[in-house]
Order: C-alpha cells, then sequence, then structure tokens
C-alpha cells in the first residue's frame, strides 16, 4: 500500500476511535491527548510538506504577505490548527453522543421578531463547530445550511480535515436535514423560499467557489483579496437581517461565539476581514485567495 492510502487509513482509523472513546473520557484530557497526536503527526490531516495543500496555502500566504516568511508562518500555525481541530473533533463526538462541551460558549441569536436572517461566517478552524453550535442552540428557529461538497466525479485538489469529520460517524438525521447543496441548480431559489418563510439561511463568505455574477464585496487578506459569496447580496434583498458570526479564541483555547448584525455585504466583508487579520492562523480558506474553482465545473445554471 503506497503511503498516501495508508495515511487515509490511518485517519478513518482515527476518526472512528475519536467518535467512540472521546465521550467516555474528561474533554479536557481527551482533547489534550488528541491535540498532542494531531501535532505531532500533521500529515494524519493533510499538511503534508510540499504536498498539495501546503504548496496552495503557501502560493496564498506569499500572495498575501510577500515580504513575511511563510516557513515561520507554518511553524506557527500548523500547532496551533492541530488544536483547533482537536477542539472540533472532541466537540463532534459529544455533540453525537448528546454532551455539551465546556471549551465553546455558545451563541443566542438575536430574538426572532418575523425577519429571516442570513447568517453568514468564514471557514474557521474549529469547522464545523460554530455551525453546529448555532443548531444546538437556537433549536427553534428553522435554519437552512448551504454547504459546498467536493466537486462531483473528481478528487479534493488537495487532503483536508473533511475526510476526518465524515469518517467519524454518520452526520445526525436533524443536521443533514439542513443542508442545502450548492450542486443543485434550483439552491438560490430555494434558499429564498425559505426566508420568504421566515426561516434563516447559514452562507459561508470565503468558499473558492466562482459564482457567474460578480461580488458584491471583497475580503482583504493582507496586499491580497478575494470575493465574498455573491449570493449574499441575492439573498439579503428581499429585507434579511445580515448577521455575522465568528468564534473568539480565549484562555485554554476556548471558543466564544459571537455575533453582530450588519447593513450590507460591504460591512459583513470589514468585519470578516478584521477577523482574518486578528486570527489569520486559524482560518481555513487560504487557498481559495489563489485557487478559484469555477461554478460551472460544479453544477449547470447555479450562483
Amino acid at each position: 500500500m503506497s503511503p498516501r492510502p495508508r495515511r487515509r487509513a490511518a485517519r478513518r482509523h482515527l476518526a472512528r476511535l475519536i467518535a467512540w472513546a472521546m465521550p467516555l473520557f474528561p474533554e479536557r484530557y481527551s482533547r489534550g491527548a488528541l491535540g498532542a497526536v494531531l501535532g505531532y503527526a500533521p500529515r494524519l490531516w493533510g499538511w503534508t510538506r510540499g504536498g498539495d495543500r501546503q504548496t496552495a496555502v503557501r502560493l496564498a500566504f506569499e500572495s498575501a504577505f510577500p515580504r513575511e516568511d511563510a516557513e515561520l508562518f507554518f511553524s506557527e500555525m500548523i500547532p496551533r490548527r492541530a488544536r483547533a481541530l482537536a477542539t472540533s473533533m472532541t466537540y463532534m463526538a459529544r455533540y453525537r453522543a448528546g454532551q455539551d462541551s465546556r471549551f465553546v460558549v455558545p451563541l443566542r441569536l438575536p430574538v426572532a421578531d418575523g425577519t429571516p436572517c442570513v447568517i453568514t461566517y468564514l471557514h474557521y478552524a474549529i469547522d464545523p463547530v460554530v455551525q453546529l453550535a448555532l443548531l444546538r442552540e437556537n433549536a427553534s428557529r428553522r435554519f437552512r445550511w448551504v454547504v459546498y461538497p467536493p466537486p462531483p466525479n473528481r478528487p479534493l485538489r488537495w487532503e483536508d480535515e473533511r475526510e476526518l469529520y465524515l469518517a467519524g460517524g454518520p452526520i445526525p438525521t436533524a443536521v443533514a436535514d439542513t443542508f442545502l447543496y450548492v450542486t443543485k441548480p434550483s439552491w438560490l431559489l430555494e434558499a429564498k423560499r425559505h426566508l420568504g418563510d421566515g426561516g434563516d439561511v447559514l452562507l459561508a463568505l470565503d468558499s473558492p467557489i466562482d459564482a457567474r455574477r460578480g461580488a458584491g464585496a471583497q475580503l482583504r487578506v493582507g496586499e491580497a483579496s478575494m470575493p465574498v459569496s455573491p449570493a449574499i447580496d441575492r439573498l439579503a434583498d428581499d429585507g434579511a437581517r445580515l448577521l455575522f458570526v465568528w468564534p473568539e479564541p480565549g484562555p485554554d483555547q476556548t471558543w466564544k461565539l459571537r455575533c453582530e448584525e450588519l447593513p450590507n455585504t460591504a460591512a459583513v466583508a470589514d468585519a470578516a476581514s478584521r477577523w482574518i487579520r486578528d486570527h489569520r492562523d486559524y482560518w481555513a480558506a487560504w487557498s481559495g485567495v489563489t485557487a478559484r474553482i469555477p461554478a460551472t465545473s460544479m453544477r449547470v445554471g447555479g450562483e
């Protein structure tokens, strides 16, 4: 067996073991042990020196910060991302088991006043903790969660943590029922209908997918920029409230979820750009700065 299939098999085994064992032990110790393993062996979660993923992130970082040392960035970022991934995997294992996490402070969204919300976020190192925590803490609200699966019939261009997420166990039905796949040509119409019925939509700002329509704002990443999802303007133009949700790292690798209502997409992009500036080690969409995926390669007739 070649090294890559062996690593994939090891990841799947690790994810299944975590999903089974993590709820059985105190969260502090299980998360700490997992973070140590992931930090010691970053190849387990796709950070192979010279591999496609690290090369893509390096190109993006050098584009955004041409006067900084990419090696120094990696040396500081990867251990922090390992600890964040440990938080994510521990949280998901406990979520599946119906247990709370003491390391994630949840967020109650603004009181629903009959006005639907477009809830935007970046791709964070602790994903999908932010989305899962919103679903759990706001169970009385009706969500559709826009998700970006890998293009059909084509492998990912670089490895990421998704293999660990998916291998850890089945996605709870209550979560899977919220998914709205952009591979469906009608996804934007479905999202608008859901908002029209008083529901809320969860949508990432920083997908690497290039849409046919121009973006209403840009994320600033150092000296580089990337477009935010143009779907945000389309969804918010019927009077929906526009929210930006982010995790704030705290002592002992705790994470507090925060939210701000903003007047337009440009203001959302400004707030998200500030988060990237202050927490760039925990931003998980670096490759989207320089590596864009044409929307037409994923589906026909979508956003």
